[in-house]
């Protein structure tokens, strides 16, 4: 079985990243209301959010729970499953994808790691047998084509309210893996 995971609010909490961006500008983290977070936020806090983004902090991000490395290293570790990562970041550059996964401690293969804009392109030519991801667009983009795909976001995320019912949602990565027999 072929599966793949987005790395951004999906395997890692970038909550932390926002939260860093307000507290730099004096004031309270809430949580995005869209998906294209610069919307949701005053210019200040969205121009910290970039040098965030585009820092060594959004590779130094925290795992959101100690249980998912070792849930997608079982993953990994299984002859039966092969396991891809597909981002599509601002800095386009799969070693340092790479290596936040390993410092997070998921050992991957390099080569299973992609950073590809419009992601959709990377998930047509891995075809996936399952996708993990938080995107609306992308959770749009994989049911328009055919792509078995579950939306991982937490009851606060209202970018992509409008999709549950229309798709498999879970709000944590570890129940939709186990909702789907993976652990």
């Amino acid at each position: 079985m072929r599966i793949s995971f987005d790395l951004d609010n999906t395997i890692f909490d970038l909550s932390v990243l926002y939260q860093m961006a307000c507290d730099a500008n004096g004031c309270k983290y809430t949580p995005p209301a869209d998906y294209d977070i610069y919307k949701s936020y005053d210019m200040p806090i969205a121009d910290e959010l970039t040098k965030l983004f585009s820092s060594p902090h959004l590779y130094e991000t925290p795992v959101i729970s100690s249980v998912i490395p070792d849930a997608i290293n079982k993953l990994i570790a299984n002859p039966e499953h092969d396991v891809h990562f597909v981002t599509e970041r601002y800095i386009c550059d799969v070693a340092m994808d790479h290596t936040q996964l390993c410092n997070a401690g998921i050992l991957c293969n390099i080569a299973n790691v992609h950073d590809c804009t419009p992601k959709i392109d990377a998930l047509l030519q891995l075809k996936p047998d399952i996708h993990f991801d938080d995107s609306p667009r992308v959770v749009s983009d994989c049911i328009r084509n055919g792509i078995n795909v579950v939306m991982i976001s937490n009851p606060e995320t209202l970018y992509n309210a409008h999709l549950r019912g229309l798709v498999e949602h879970h709000t944590n990565l570890v129940d939709a893996l186990r909702a789907h027999n993976l652990i």
